[in-house]
């Protein structure tokens, strides 16, 4: 879906191009916090101004404080990924893709990462979440695809498949 990887059958139609948000989103290590969010916000489609007002509102969401200052080559995985969660859903995409990003962070940034979720799906954006936390799929999904090994085993409403998945 995010074209990084070509398909070897089918296709994948979509209205606009999906923001990927994984764990392992790729931002500049050699960059400062602040310059990854300018960065990122632009290559979002943003203007100067319009990432330079924008800024501190997901600097303070990612809630990573002195180390915006600090080159992310030093950051932990945890914090590069409230850093990459806190640009991508800086405004709402028509289409999020989400990798177990939610897993990370304490539980005061899960729970302010799972409330903009709701923002977003609440204005009409689609969010596609990839996960193994039954709960998370539960609270923020309406429709589950169950997987394995590459091949749908079923999809349906998200309490029917994830009843027939931990039954399984």
């Amino acid at each position: 879906m995010t074209g990084l990887l070509p398909t070897s059958g089918g296709q994948v139609l979509v209205r606009s191009i999906p923001t990927f948000l994984g764990v392992q989103a790729a931002l500049n290590p050699k960059l400062t916090g602040w310059r990854n969010i300018h960065v990122g916000l632009l290559a979002k489609g943003l203007n100067r101004r319009e990432a330079t007002d924008l800024a501190r509102e997901v600097a303070d969401f990612s809630g990573l404080d002195e180390f915006l200052d600090m080159r992310m080559e030093i950051y932990s995985s945890g914090m590069k990924a409230r850093l990459c969660f806190a640009i991508a859903t800086a405004i709402t995409p028509e289409i999020l893709l989400i990798d177990e990003a939610l897993a990370v962070g304490d539980k005061k940034f899960r729970e302010k990462s799972a409330k903009r979720l709701d923002r977003h799906r609440a204005t009409a954006g689609t969010v596609i979440l990839v996960s193994h936390n039954l709960s998370e799929i539960s609270r923020c999904c309406s429709r589950v695809l169950w997987m394995a090994d590459g091949r749908i085993v079923e999809d349906g409403p998200a309490e029917e498949v994830l009843s027939a998945y931990q039954a399984s």
